[in-house]
């Protein structure tokens, strides 16, 4: 049997402070993604009714620092694989699908669609069954003049 995956990522400091610097010349109605690839916020399990935390980033406080001082709109990430969506401080955290990992009985490979318009679309893909589940459909706050502006 193979080994559970236990090493946790890492964000270099001074990656983090490129967060800011890449964001201070940005338009504040741009909207702002942010991709890498382990978790900033916990993963639930729905097989084991529990969360995969070990699989966070270890300084994922000071990233969602950055990310709120910045006005990020959304995190992408993967690792897990096990769709899910949650919004921390104003942030879209998007754990996306995989096409082609040996998932955990009741979940299905799957991909994410994202609209960014009037309304801010994120939807999953399920291209064995052609099934798509929309995961948040709104308004989006930039298109509109900005949410940030009261921030």
């Amino acid at each position: 049997a193979a080994a559970a995956y236990t090493r946790p990522g890492d964000v270099d400091p001074q990656a983090v402070k490129a967060i800011d610097m890449s964001t201070q010349e940005a338009d504040l109605d741009d909207i702002r993604i942010l991709a890498l690839h382990h978790h900033l916020l916990p993963v639930y399990n729905p097989v084991y009714k529990t969360s995969y935390n070990f699989d966070m980033v270890t300084n994922a406080a000071d990233i969602l620092e950055a990310l709120r001082r910045n006005r990020f709109d959304l995190v992408l990430n993967g690792h897990k694989h096990m769709v899910q969506l949650n919004t921390l401080n104003v942030v879209h955290h998007l754990t996306g699908g995989s096409l082609f990992l040996d998932l955990p009985p009741g979940e299905e490979n799957s991909y994410n669609v994202i609209d960014v318009g009037e309304q801010l679309t994120i939807e999953v893909v399920y291209p064995s069954t052609a099934r798509r589940r929309v995961l948040h459909c709104g308004p989006n706050p930039k298109f509109f003049g900005g949410r940030h502006a009261t921030q």
